[in-house]
């Protein structure tokens, strides 16, 4: 009876050994698996950080081209379909004076699991689920005296569009064409309108931004982000649009 005792003892405690150290595996596994997901997602917006500054040297300081290094980790890159942005601008004084300027954009986004983190016109943002942030912002000037809004559209130079892998790649840059800004500023007396129309899967980011800006919704179904529209206004003494279009290409 001792012995069965002794033997039924063991084994209880054997099990006991064995569920624990099951547990404490997956759960440590797991955490191991958040803190390197993380990780690799601190390291892309790091690196989103250095392809604005890139962008900037291209398309507004002549530079004619550069390349951003980034690490794909577990996730992948990729341009995605376009984001339109409009701004249109119009005479307080006379509706029929206007100006309207539209660039199409294809953002750069990198993937990971239910993340992704895009970079289109100017600006990052993240994306969690449905939740979008962004991470830095455009560099639009909103002031009551002028209105400087730069656009930058993206276009996919080469045969590859997108990739994956755990490697190391490079996000080529180069300046197309510059168009001649266009300044819109009535007479003394009269002010302008200016409307920004966005379509995006990441309307709702635009939306905080513009409104951060001081920017107002044109109705509400202008600020209802839910169709991936928004359309939103603001008075100024002048605006001032520059459009750039650059070519981008991802290399190995």
């Amino acid at each position: 009876m001792r012995a069965q005792s002794e033997i039924i003892g063991f084994v209880l405690i054997f099990a006991l050994i064995v569920s624990t150290t099951g547990v404490v595996y997956v759960a440590g596994f797991s955490s191991l698996e958040n803190a390197r997901t993380a990780e690799e997602l601190n390291n892309v917006e790091r690196a989103f950080d250095v392809l604005d500054d890139n962008m900037v040297d291209v398309s507004r300081r002549a530079a004619p081209s550069r390349a951003t290094e980034l690490s794909l980790g577990n996730g992948g890159i990729g341009l995605a379909e376009p984001t339109n942005i409009t701004v249109r601008a119009t005479n307080t004084s006379d509706p029929l004076d206007n100006r309207t300027v539209t660039v199409e954009t294809r953002p750069i986004v990198y993937r990971l699991d239910d993340t992704s983190i895009a970079y289109a016109s100017g600006a990052t943002i993240r994306r969690d689920r449905d939740d979008a942030v962004m991470l830095s912002e455009p560099r639009w000037t909103v002031t009551d005296d002028r209105t400087v809004v730069p656009l930058l559209g993206l276009s996919q130079s080469g045969r590859t569009g997108s990739l994956s892998g755990d490697t190391t790649i490079l996000v080529r840059t180069q300046r197309d064409s510059r168009s001649v800004p266009v300044r819109f500023a009535p007479r003394s007396g009269s002010r302008v309108n200016v409307t920004v129309t966005i379509t995006s899967p990441r309307a709702g980011a635009w939306k905080q931004f513009l409104e951060r800006r001081g920017f107002t919704a044109v109705d509400a179904a202008g600020a209802d982000p839910t169709d991936n529209v928004i359309a939103y206004e603001i008075e100024t003494d002048a605006l001032y649009v520059q459009q750039t279009t650059v070519s981008v290409t991802l290399t190995r």
